[in-house]
């Protein structure tokens, strides 16, 4: 009799600790999924229009000072000239570092040239020139979330960024260069107690 109760406590054991590793395999990947999905709500999607509109205007009139405010706390910005984001080739400028790397003036490597590899070696006011603001993008139609510039460059924004939002500005291209004239720009803001702040600036353009 002391065997059979002894095997019955030992089954009911086995039981929960199948039962709590069910709820353990179910439950975290849903929490982690929900985590990792970026806030969408009304007030969310009004607060990033509103950031965005005034980040625009920034990087139009080149104003560092005031954009370097609403660089993220943490992650700084990464510029990227092409949509495939490399962490160790592009430059990532933290939010203090701002203003003084482009009152310094001095050469920096932002990644590589698309046909010919070689690296791309700019101040930073001529890297605004040429992979930022090299349209009057403000000008153009932008889309929330969605991409409309797409080349032949690896396209992996969402996995170095999967938290952010996105907003892009596309310059259509002409008939006269068969439309591969697009240009794009992509403004990716992450939320930081609360408050949207941007984490990227990527360039985009048709490529070989």
């Amino acid at each position: 009799m002391h065997n059979y109760h002894t095997f019955i406590i030992q089954y009911n054991v086995y039981k929960l600790r199948k039962l709590f590793i069910l709820i353990f395999v179910l439950i975290i990947p849903v929490l982690t999924i929900s985590k990792s999905k970026p806030e969408t709500s009304a007030d969310n999607f009004y607060e990033l229009k509103k950031i965005n509109q005034i980040v625009i205007k920034l990087i139009k009139d080149r104003d560092i000072g005031t954009l370097s405010k609403y660089a993220h706390p943490k992650k700084g910005i990464m510029f990227s000239p092409y949509s495939d984001l490399k962490n160790n080739d592009n430059q990532i400028i933290g939010k203090k570092d701002m203003v003084k790397t482009y009152e310094k003036n001095e050469e920096l490597v932002w990644g590589e040239y698309d046909r010919t590899g070689t690296r791309i070696l700019l101040t930073f006011d001529n890297y605004f020139d040429r992979f930022i603001y090299d349209m009057d993008f403000i000008e153009y139609n932008l889309n929330y979330d969605s991409i409309m510039g797409i080349g032949n460059t690896l396209e992996n924004i969402n996995s170095v960024f999967p938290n952010a939002r996105s907003v892009e500005y596309y310059v259509p291209g002409t008939e006269k260069y068969e439309y591969t004239d697009w240009k794009s720009l992509r403004l990716l803001y992450e939320m930081y107690k609360g408050k949207y702040y941007l984490v990227a600036v990527v360039h985009n353009e048709w490529t070989i």
